[in-house]
């Protein structure tokens, strides 16, 4: 079944005589000026202003000078207005909660997503952050010479534990860039990295509290691991902007209690390995509604043109802090002095305490694990409670706001195709389990981004599993070269067995299946697509079982697996023809793709 989309067109005006557009703006003066003195009668005779009022489909004046293009606006419709669900938001800005917030100098993430143009979310090459820029599906950079469809362990790399936490976990991504030769002389590498003109540097947070820096093309250390002290089983980022910063969010606190535990963002210089700042409060942010949890999982962006961190929390804020960097390269010197950051929180009716979320069914989680995409100044993402939000970062209030039913640990995918703007998520299985049952559903969804509209959802039955996640915890990729038009979903614990998963290609404008594969161990872990230089598209996909495969993205075969040994809950990265992952079972890999 098809479903229609919104198409935004612009139509020219007619031209219309003179004395015609003269007295059509004599009446726009007389109706502004009885608008005026209706309005300034109704403040001067007491009328109080709505504190954080919901966003209007009509942008306020204010709303519009933010506003960074004349291009199709987010906006509410029926259905997806904040108010629909009875959410509520605070902004809180130098630590003071305040009625409204203008962003002084608008943020503009880019709008076209991977694209050959100058338009990029980065310059570096490489994989800066989780999924690889604000539209989360660039995963792979480059192309890969594939000729014998196979694949082959080249290297790997011990790793540790920490407390109970070992190698690498959910979502686990390494970040892969090729530093030119500036940079290199001026970081903390080992002399003969120095001297690597093509040096690709794996860097590698894990949950041995270690980063690793590794050598993409034969596994071998380009400098000294960073002893950070503690857990990270999300994803890091690199500074967008070439800056050698890294940022790194906490996922366990210091002794490894997984409750009242705090934890912190930290924020390092790549230059020699020093902690320029960290953030985080003794047991909470008293902002936050969660009680527990506060973690980082969450892979932040960098907006570039005003300088601004974005970071979503597990305790279900929304960050956004003014750096204040400075990179000097011919100096060898970097700095960061943020601000006090800018803060979004918001409750419903069904959000409620922790304690209450193994015992009542209907109980809404705060917490935001998801790593957010970003379109010019809309910022979107899932939550542990079903909620699925655009959020205006120029005024850091709600947009639109969906229910997507059940707890979204994968983080959405953006598309921009011409037509229109689109996000493709998908739900694990969390509530159904509280409710007693053995199965849930887990729905693929396409919606518009600029609406919250459901354009359409495909349910899957899945197992689950108590302890242990089951649904859609993969972020989707969206498809390109001769994988255009599709959107690649895996889920986890399909089939009514707790081992089992589901590899499923859609046409990406009606959500019907193209193909589907029946996985014999599910997967957590998220697939990348790979692409040769004529366009042919692979996914990579990696599973519980510890097996890497190649997929062949046209029907799902898959063409070639590797055992890499233990349970790959991470997510790939990959650099040309290589994959780099890390695993359960305390080892880094890099495969090659031939």
């Amino acid at each position: 079944m098809k479903h229609k989309r919104s198409v935004y067109r612009y139509r020219p005006k007619r031209r219309r005589r003179v004395r015609k557009l003269r007295f059509t703006l004599f009446i726009i003066v007389v109706a502004a000026a009885a608008v005026a003195a209706v309005y300034f009668g109704a403040q001067f005779l007491g009328g109080e202003k709505q504190a954080n009022p919901l966003p209007s489909s009509t942008p306020s004046p204010a709303q519009q000078a933010a506003a960074p293009s004349a291009e199709p606006e987010a906006h509410a419709v029926a259905g997806t207005w904040p108010s629909d669900f009875d959410l509520t938001y605070d902004i809180m800005k130098n630590g003071e909660i305040t009625e409204s917030f203008i962003r002084p100098q608008g943020i503009t993430f880019p709008s076209s997503g991977y694209t050959s143009s100058d338009e990029k979310y980065t310059n570096l090459k490489g994989v800066t952050t989780f999924r690889g820029d604000n539209y989360r599906n660039a995963a792979s950079f480059g192309t890969a010479d594939v000729t014998e469809e196979i694949l082959e362990s080249l290297w790997n790399v011990g790793s540790g534990t920490l407390t109970r936490w070992t190698g690498s976990g959910y979502t686990g991504q390494p970040l892969i860039v090729q530093w030119d030769d500036s940079m290199r002389q001026i970081m903390n590498l080992y002399p003969e990295k120095k001297a690597k003109q093509t040096l690709t540097e794996v860097i590698y947070p894990t949950m041995d509290g270690k980063i690793y820096f590794i050598d993409l093309d034969d596994g071998t250390p380009t400098r000294d691991p960073l002893d950070m002290g503690f857990t990270v089983k999300g994803t890091a980022s690199i500074d967008p902007r070439g800056y050698p910063i890294l940022y790194v969010g906490q996922g366990i606190g210091l002794s490894g209690n997984e409750s009242r535990d705090n934890s912190m963002i930290h924020i390092y210089s790549l230059i020699d390995g020093t902690e320029m700042y960290q953030y985080g409060f003794p047991e909470k942010d008293p902002f936050s509604y969660r009680d527990s949890w506060q973690a980082w999982d969450s892979s932040p962006l960098v907006a570039a043109d005003t300088d601004t961190l974005v970071w979503t929390g597990e305790n279900g804020i929304l960050y956004t802090f003014n750096l204040h960097s400075d990179f000097d390269g011919s100096a060898g010197t970097v700095s960061i002095s943020p601000d006090e950051p800018v803060k979004y929180r918001y409750t419903t009716p069904l959000n409620g305490d922790d304690a209450l979320s193994g015992i009542q069914p209907d109980v809404r989680i705060y917490g935001i694990e998801t790593s957010a995409a970003a379109y010019k100044n809309y910022l979107f993402f899932s939550d542990n409670g079903g909620w699925l939000q655009c959020v205006d970062l120029n005024t850091m209030a709600p947009v639109w706001v969906q229910d997507v039913t059940d707890d979204s640990d994968a983080t959405c995918v953006l598309e921009a195709d011409g037509a229109g703007v689109y996000l493709y998520t998908g739900n694990e299985i969390d509530m159904s389990l509280r409710a007693g049952s053995q199965t849930g559903l887990a729905t693929a969804r396409k919606v518009d981004a600029l609406t919250g509209d459901i354009l359409w959802a495909v349910p899957y039955e899945c197992f689950a599993v108590q302890g242990s996640d089951s649904g859609i915890l993969a972020s989707p990729v969206v498809g390109r070269g001769n994988l255009d038009g599709l959107v690649f979903f895996t889920v986890a614990r399909t089939g009514g067995s707790e081992d089992t998963g589901l590899m499923v290609a859609f046409n990406k404008e009606t959500g019907e299946e193209v193909w589907q594969k029946a996985m014999d161990r599910y997967a957590w872990s998220s697939p990348v697509p790979v692409y040769t230089d004529d366009g042919t598209g692979y996914l990579i996909q990696c599973d519980s079982g510890g097996y890497m495969h190649l997929v062949d993205g046209t029907n799902g075969d898959f063409l070639s697996s590797v055992s890499l040994g233990a349970n790959i809950e991470a997510s790939p990265a990959v650099f040309g023809d290589i994959a780099v992952v890390g695993t359960r079972g305390e080892k880094i890999f890099g495969v090659k793709i031939k």
